[in-house]
C-alpha cells in the first residue's frame, strides 16, 4: 500500500497502531521506528486538511452533563 493514492490513509493507520501499541503497553522500540519512518517521508496531504475544524460552542455543556 505504498501508492500515493493510499498514503494519507497509510499514514493514520501507521498513526493509530502507535497510539494502540503504547496503549497495549508493548515495545516502544517498534513505535519508535514507525515514527521515524514517518518522520522521513513528511507530511503526507490528504483531503482532510480541508475540513474546517470551528469551535463547537455548545461543547462545554455538553461535558459537564450527566452523560459526560
Amino acid at each position: 500500500m505504498e501508492q500515493e493514492e493510499y498514503a494519507a490513509i497509510v499514514s493514520i493507520y501507521e498513526t493509530t497502531k502507535i497510539y494502540a501499541i503504547i496503549a497495549a503497553g508493548g515495545d516502544l522500540q517498534a513505535t519508535s521506528e514507525i515514527i521515524k519512518k514517518q518522520i522521513t517521508k513528511g507530511h503526507i496531504p490528504s483531503r482532510w486538511d480541508n475540513i474546517p475544524m470551528p469551535y463547537n460552542i455548545f461543547e462545554y455543556k455538553l461535558l459537564r452533563t450527566s452523560l459526560s
